[in-house]
């Protein structure tokens, strides 16, 4: 009888223990992707679902989103979670909040092929389960992680101003730009990056040392479009050897070690061509923000129609104005006549083509000088070669910049006053800096071309 009981107990033993590794050999075979017949379910499709979070305690939240079909948006405030039509032009999307509370923003979609969220004092970024994304744009954020190792779609990545000590690219193969500028790497390898065009790794920790060992991490290949390297800033940036990279056909910014700068020198030829501009003309076109005009028609010389705009995103073939494109609220054109009814404007400024535009109310002209005041954002100009100087001539006194560290200070300047060839401008530093309040005169224009680049506000 005793036998018995222990033969029992023996196979009811043995029982559990069969159970016990069928049950462990079930749960590896989910991990690992098989469902029992319903293959791609469970485990693999959780991790593939296209939610991404972010973590942040900011009163205001933005987000841009690019893709096809819809996003649904969960704020992290108790709300009802909101939809959003997605499109080839990026989608801007915000909310405010009564405090600056910790939340958790979940953003789903398996179609979202682009993000936003630069400044938004984000603590944490889960981007693993978006498999989709080709564009991320997380910089002056308080990220210290950042894995994108899941991401081997991404083209464009900027994660600039964090606090990141390590970043990983290896299985980004499709990366052209990377944009890694003010954070706290020491070292960086795009070994495998050979689809790499743009990269910026300026104000880091990378000793002289450490560059040398990333110029040899980079590709030699003769891609269709120019490479170029930012590097300014660096412990070891005046120590380095560029020479690495150039002979990989890499052009490098950022790389002085004259203590002493060498003002004017070089000349004009890269800034737009001024020839008899008399002007500038706006168009604003309907979109996220209120605009002034509806429709925004160019004509032909004979003015039949050549094409017209009527939404935010419909798309000008073949035109190249001076700011904008189909993803912009507002164009901006350089015009160059005009008649009672018409203005003549440089419809494409690479074949320099004309079309016209009938004068209307609702459209805005402004003459170089109010443009230059009134019609830009900001404005900006090669600082050795155009320095900001205390009178309007090319032999007065530099004021800025005085140093190779000035030179790769982020700032933008703003025009106040005009006088022949010249306008004086304020410097607006993005960061703290030592050179206290800056103005001066810069060129506006050298002989027959512009000595300034503009840059405009999209809801501008």
């Amino acid at each position: 009888m005793v036998i018995k009981e222990l033969k029992m107990e023996n196979n009811n033993v043995k029982k559990a223990s069969i159970f016990l590794i069928a049950a462990i050999a079930a749960l590896m075979l989910a991990a690992l992707g098989y469902g029992g017949g319903n293959r791609g379910s469970g485990g693999s499709q959780e991790q593939t679902d296209g939610i991404m979070t972010m973590t942040t305690s900011a009163e205001r939240v933005n987000i841009r989103l690019q893709g096809s079909g819809t996003a649904t948006i969960d704020w992290g405030d108790g709300s009802q979670p909101e939809t959003a039509e997605l499109a080839e032009v990026e989608r801007l999307l915000g909310r405010n909040f009564p405090d600056a509370s910790p939340r958790t923003v979940t953003i789903t979609g398996g179609n979202i092929t682009g993000l936003g969220c630069y400044d938004n004092q984000l603590t944490a970024l889960d981007v693993s389960r978006n498999t989709a994304l080709t564009e991320l744009w997380c910089g002056w954020n308080d990220l210290t992680v950042l894995d994108v190792s899941r991401n081997t779609a991404l083209t464009q990545l900027d994660c600039e101003r964090n606090f990141l000590t390590a970043l990983d690219v290896s299985e980004n193969l499709a990366l052209n730009m990377l944009n890694v500028e003010t954070n706290q790497l020491t070292t960086l390898d795009v070994n495998g990056n050979t689809a790499l065009e743009k990269l910026n790794f300026g104000k880091n920790q990378f000793t002289a040392s450490a560059l040398n060992d990333l110029f040899g991490t980079l590709h030699d290949n003769d891609i269709s479009k120019p490479k170029f390297i930012f590097m300014a800033n660096n412990p070891g940036s005046a120590d380095c050897d560029p020479g690495i990279a150039k002979a990989k056909g890499w052009t490098v910014e950022g790389f002085i070690k004259k203590s002493e700068l060498d003002y004017g020198v070089g000349d004009y030829s890269y800034f737009r061509p001024l020839g008899n501009t008399i002007g500038f003309i706006h168009s604003h076109v309907g979109g996220y923000f209120e605009h002034k005009n509806e429709n925004f028609e160019i004509l032909n010389d004979d003015e039949s129609l050549w094409m017209s705009r009527q939404t935010f995103w419909d798309t000008f073939k073949d035109a190249i104005p001076v700011w904008g494109g189909s993803e912009y609220g507002t164009l901006v054109f350089r015009c160059i006549a005009e008649n009672e009814t018409h203005y003549t404007i440089i419809v494409n400024e690479t074949e320099n083509a004309t079309k016209l535009v009938a004068k209307t109310e609702n459209l805005e002209f402004q003459t170089i000088e109010q443009h230059l005041f009134n019609g830009v954002y900001a404005i900006s100009t090669d600082n050795l070669l155009n320095p900001i100087r205390n009178n309007p001539n090319d032999n007065a006194m530099v004021v800025f910049p005085l140093s190779t560290n000035d030179l790769y200070t982020m700032f933008t300047l703003s025009a106040t006053e005009m006088q022949d060839d010249w306008i004086k401008v304020e410097v607006m530093f993005w960061e703290e800096t030592d050179a206290g309040d800056v103005a001066g005169w810069i060129r506006w224009k050298k002989d027959d071309r512009f000595a300034i680049s503009m840059s405009y506000f999209v809801y501008h």
